[in-house]
């Protein structure tokens, strides 16, 4: 099977010549620090080397230990190899390639962590634990061989105090990795959490506006149906009704998908507010029933909770129009802190016995809609039948609101009805 990635990478253009690369500087410094060994150590060995000794022995094996650390990152237990082969052989031959101690320097320790940085750990603990042991059974071999050379076990130090060094970076480079992955797997989970929650919340404002609308719609066209022969006037009106819930339905749902999509630049419709809750109570009284609005306090909010308001709003009304048509509301909205929206009915009310548009069956969404939207801004909500009939939807807003468990919230069928109060 062909990756998918495939194609992308035969068509990405390269920005890299095949021919004349550039050493990477990693590169640089590994040859730095090689030359570095070998100039600071083995030069001034090479300024002082005595009339009898052999003039290739010292810059020879000098460049045996110190040379290997400059490809160390890229096969470090061969540089380690090499670096403890030249150690070894120097020991043995009696041969200074450093004016130290067993011919003590940094080479071994370098290419000892260097392995515990690129090496998984096991294999760099043996790796480092073989050399150093070869290194120093030869510097022990080399004091009886060699009584007048002080000879001692600095390089076996060297190379775990190299080891340490590297498996900390190596240690530290893990915990990074480990933990980049982590954010991002968090950041893709909250990604994912805000595209769910904007999905979540564009579908209940979807709902909210066409439930609402389309049960005016409903109910407008029922008594237009009615009326039709008897009082064309009240018909006609009904059809006006429905024409403009219709096209402000249109509007709002316009403004809810607009953050869905690209719009082209324009002006995406802004979410209804509390100030639109007047002329959302006077389309409700057009489809029949009697509102009262009574509006306390001035204070103002954040838009995302005063358009939370419009919508508890805007489903309790519904819910009175589909289950008790020909009620009296009284909706209360107190303007405080916190944040109170109160809508009570009468229950459905046909004292004449007259036949008009049937009550309509819910989805069982309206109420846990109510619920989800206050929760979201720290608050609670109830919905419950009232005594003497009639319907209470309340719903209390803002910080410092004692929160109650879905099971505190009345639950039962609106009284008088067979169906829940869910649009």
């Amino acid at each position: 099977m062909t990756s998918p990635d495939g194609p992308q990478r035969d068509l990405a253009p390269r920005t890299v010549p095949l021919r004349g690369r550039r050493p990477r500087p990693g590169l640089w410094l590994d040859v730095a620090v090689a030359v570095a060994c070998f100039a600071l150590f083995t030069v001034p060995v090479l300024l002082s080397l005595p009339s009898d000794a052999h003039p290739l022995a010292t810059p020879l094996l000098g460049l045996l230990v110190a040379a290997p650390l400059a490809w160390a990152r890229r096969a470090p237990v061969l540089a380690l190899a090499l670096v403890s082969a030249g150690l070894v052989v120097a020991a043995l031959t009696g041969v200074r390639v450093t004016p130290f101690v067993s011919d003590l320097g940094p080479a071994l320790g370098v290419a000892a962590a260097v392995c515990a940085v690129r090496l998984p750990r096991r294999t760099a603990v043996l790796a480092v634990a073989a050399a150093a042991v070869a290194v120093s059974a030869a510097d022990m071999v080399a004091l009886h061989v060699w009584p007048d050379r002080d000879q001692d076990l600095v390089q076996l130090l060297v190379a775990a105090a190299g080891w340490f060094v590297g498996d900390v970076v190596r240690t530290r480079r893990g915990f990074a990795a480990a933990l980049a992955v982590e954010e991002a797997r968090l950041a893709r989970e909250a990604d994912a959490r805000v595209r769910a929650e904007e999905r979540l919340r564009v579908s209940r404002d979807v709902h909210d506006v066409v439930s609402h609308t389309l049960s005016l719609v409903a109910v407008r066209a029922g008594v237009g149906r009615l009326l039709l022969d008897d009082d064309p006037e009240q018909a006609r009106a009904a059809l006006t009704t429905i024409e403009d819930a219709s096209r402000r339905a249109l509007s709002e749902l316009r403004g809810v998908l607009a953050g869905l999509r690209d719009v082209g630049g324009a002006d995406p419709v802004p979410e209804p507010t509390l100030d639109h809750v007047p002329a959302l109570v006077a389309a409700v009284a057009d489809a029949g029933l009697a509102v009262d609005l009574r509006v306390e306090g001035e204070a103002t909010y954040d838009r995302l909770l005063e358009t939370s308001a419009y919508r508890v709003v805007q489903e309790a009304l519904t819910n009175v129009v589909k289950h008790a048509p020909g009620a009296h509301v009284r909706v209360d909205v107190r303007r405080a802190d916190p944040l109170v929206v109160v809508v009570e009915d009468t229950g459905a009310m046909d004292p004449a016995g007259a036949s008009g548009p049937p009550a309509l069956a819910g989805s069982g969404l309206g109420v846990e809609g109510i619920r989800a939207r206050v929760a979201l801004h720290g608050g609670r909500a109830s919905a419950g039948p009232v005594d003497g009939g009639g319907w209470r939807v309340e719903a209390v807003f803002g910080p410092g609101v004692p929160g109650e468990g879905a099971e505190a919230h009345h639950t039962g069928a609106r009284a008088g009805r067979a169906q829940p109060p869910d649009a």
